[in-house]
């Protein structure tokens, strides 16, 4: 029962840290703010650690997976329902806005609570439904994160966390060759939403984060038009909210890449992982069979 795990898991986080939930309340409708920044990258791509740095920003706003917006954007992806919506009066545009201020209202109070004017949002779903989020917020703000494939395979199988319903549109009987599939398809979906939208688009790497967070960070924020920060690099004494992520990264004490020997795989699994994101990957700069042939 994934539910009462997620339930378990935030009561035994904010027992140990000593948090207080605090409810967020509004008697009417927000103010449309500053333009909203997405975190868009795949499951185990270091979307959590690039979260808490960023809600460590004075004047961002980062939450836990809000997940809520991908049946929204949804709204906008089916023709049928455009069609029902269009048969009433409500044309594509003012859908759109009318699902901007729903979305804004949840977010913007959110960041308000914190008494922060900008909000961020990274969930791993998002990924699918990043040209419906362009196109209801258009003048938003897209950090693209990537990670090297056959680390994040391998992170996916590892985490125990359910690979089937992260993943299951990309499901096959051997896991690596699921994951292989998911990180190839919707890192293309990434790339070409980059190509499309080259204004709105900042890409990041996992391991350049890690290796020179501080470069990264300050080239990434002056793309989101905001400064740099240095308390950011010490985003554990930040009060963060828990939720839907990798727990791990916030009990940590130091920003440490994380990678896998591809030794230790089996050689098959290994084949097939370096088939499937090698044309992919090596747009992004990772070239697979050198890496494999190290080991």
């Amino acid at each position: 029962m994934p539910g009462i795990t997620q339930i378990l898991r935030r009561f035994y986080s904010d027992l140990i840290k000593g948090r207080t939930r605090v409810a967020v309340h509004s008697s009417g409708e927000p103010e449309l703010g500053e333009d909203p920044i997405f975190i868009i990258g795949l499951f185990r791509s270091g979307t959590t650690l690039l979260r808490y740095l960023v809600d460590s920003h004075s004047r961002i706003a980062c939450p836990p997976e809000t997940r809520f917006m991908q049946h929204l954007a949804g709204i906008i992806e089916s023709e049928r329902t455009l069609g029902g919506l269009q048969a009433m009066g409500f044309d594509r545009e003012h859908t759109c806005q009318r699902l901007r201020q729903t979305i804004s209202y949840f977010m913007e109070n959110y960041a308000s609570s914190k008494g922060k004017p900008r909000w961020a949002d990274k969930t791993p779903e998002y990924v699918s439904s990043v040209a419906s989020l362009q196109e209801i917020y258009p003048t938003a703000k897209f950090v693209m994160l990537y990670r090297n494939p056959l680390d994040q395979i391998r992170s996916n199988i590892k985490s125990g966390l359910g690979l089937a319903d992260r993943i299951g549109d990309f499901a096959e009987d051997n896991e690596y060759l699921a994951a292989a599939n998911y990180w190839s398809a919707q890192s293309q979906v990434m790339i070409d939403f980059e190509n499309k939208y080259p204004e709105q688009t900042h890409r990041v790497k996992y391991e350049d984060l890690c290796e020179n967070p501080e470069a990264i960070l300050t080239s990434m924020l002056g793309f989101l038009g905001e400064s740099w920060e240095s308390e950011m690099l010490e985003y554990y004494k930040f009060e963060h909210d828990y939720g839907a992520e990798d727990g791990k990264v916030g009990s940590s004490r130091k920003i440490a890449r994380s990678t896998h020997d591809y030794s230790t795989w089996d050689p098959e699994n290994l084949r097939l992982s370096v088939e499937k994101t090698s044309v992919v990957g090596s747009v992004l700069g990772y070239d697979l069979e050198s890496l494999v042939s190290e080991h």
